[in-house]
């Protein structure tokens, strides 16, 4: 087991997320992703360390709110998703997520956003092209994300 999960966060791994994907079962109904906004500035600002820190931050928050009702996986640098088993239950956990976000922020300000995507997943689909739909919806998430913040 210990190989399918990320070394620095403790979530389940890309690797782990592949295998799962080439086999999914019907609890598998959604697919959320998650990307941290400005992840190149946290490491060039205040260095690796705290990246990682970060990243290790939002694997916990993310565990805290998403855990009970599907796998939390770590895809990439800066990049996590949930196969999620309870479509019912994304707005409790993604409010759950963020307020856990902004409390651990108080500890750590320099916590950086996160951008969220989500959607569900069909029968008639590739989960690469659900993968799509959820990055597409994540990226116009960012996108809003920016333009609060050039105001």
């Amino acid at each position: 087991m210990w190989n399918q999960l990320d070394g620095l966060t403790g979530l389940l791994s890309q690797k782990s997320y592949l295998n799962r994907t080439l086999n999914l079962g019907e609890e598998d109904r959604m697919l959320i992703v998650f990307d941290v906004d400005d992840f190149k500035h946290i490491n060039d600002t205040y260095g690796h360390l705290a990246g990682d820190r970060c990243l290790k931050e939002i694997a916990d928050c993310l565990k805290k709110a998403y855990s009970r009702y599907g796998n939390c996986y770590r895809i990439g640098g800066d990049e996590f998703c949930v196969l999620f088993q309870e479509p019912e239950k994304e707005e409790l956990c993604k409010e759950k997520f963020f307020w856990t976000m902004e409390k651990r922020r108080k500890a750590v300000p320099i916590l950086p956003a996160v951008s969220y995507g989500s959607a569900e997943i069909l029968e008639q689909e590739s989960i690469r092209d659900t993968k799509a739909r959820a990055d597409q919806n994540m990226y116009e998430d960012k996108k809003e994300h920016k333009e609060r913040k050039g105001r």
